[in-house]
């Protein structure tokens, strides 16, 4: 869709000069409400603005919707706590659901860093960042890139609490995901296992 000015769209401007004429927003989808929440933002267009917030604010909040509304409604901050809340009272169901892969990496690491999945296993937490993580990546990626996007564009891999995981899970980790741990790094990992403390954990380790 044709763009006015960086992400206002022609939809949304055309929403924006209705209301200016005639105080009134008509009924539209999500999409269009949101590109009209974006031209009002834009132009500081406070009484639209205050319109959309309004109807936003009321829809539901779901499993598969809720990471794709943190990422477009952050600067609605009553329909971000409303988000918030919900990840917290379901967080394993959303860190499991098949719509995180919509969330953005600042997203994603909102979740790990906030400890909305601390209850969640070690295991659990790793896999289903992998499964974020291809989910962002070309089809054809190996775990090397997976690893990358985990570590260089927010430290996601060091929320997991791989510190934690017993000799058989590592194992199984090393085997499904090679290249998403050095040699070195497995190695520090099966030692600590057995005598923790006794060698330094990868920097990028941080423990809860």
């Amino acid at each position: 869709m044709k763009e006015i000015i960086d992400d206002v769209t022609e939809d949304g401007f055309e929403i924006l000069l209705k209301y200016i004429y005639t105080d009134k927003l008509n009924d539209v989808d999500k999409e269009t409400l949101l590109e009209a929440h974006r031209a009002a933002s834009t132009f500081q267009q406070k009484g639209l603005l205050r319109l959309c917030e309004e109807r936003i604010t009321k829809w539901e909040i779901t499993y598969d919707n809720v990471c794709s509304l943190l990422n477009q409604l952050s600067d609605i901050q009553s329909m971000k706590t409303r988000c918030l809340k919900f990840l917290k009272e379901n967080a394993l169901e959303v860190l499991c659901s098949e719509g995180l892969g919509q969330a953005t990496a600042n997203t994603f690491w909102l979740m790990f860093e906030g400890g909305y999945f601390k209850h969640a296993s070690p295991m659990a937490r790793l896999k289903n960042a992998v499964r974020w993580a291809k989910e962002q990546l070309p089809d054809n990626c190996d775990s090397s890139m997976v690893r990358d996007l985990l570590l260089n564009t927010k430290p996601i891999l060091g929320k997991c609490s791989l510190e934690e995981l017993g000799s058989t899970d590592l194992a199984t980790i090393i085997a499904q995901y090679k290249n998403l741990l050095t040699p070195e790094e497995s190695t520090t990992f099966f030692v600590n296992i057995h005598s923790p403390g006794s060698i330094p954990l990868p920097s990028w380790c941080k423990p809860e």
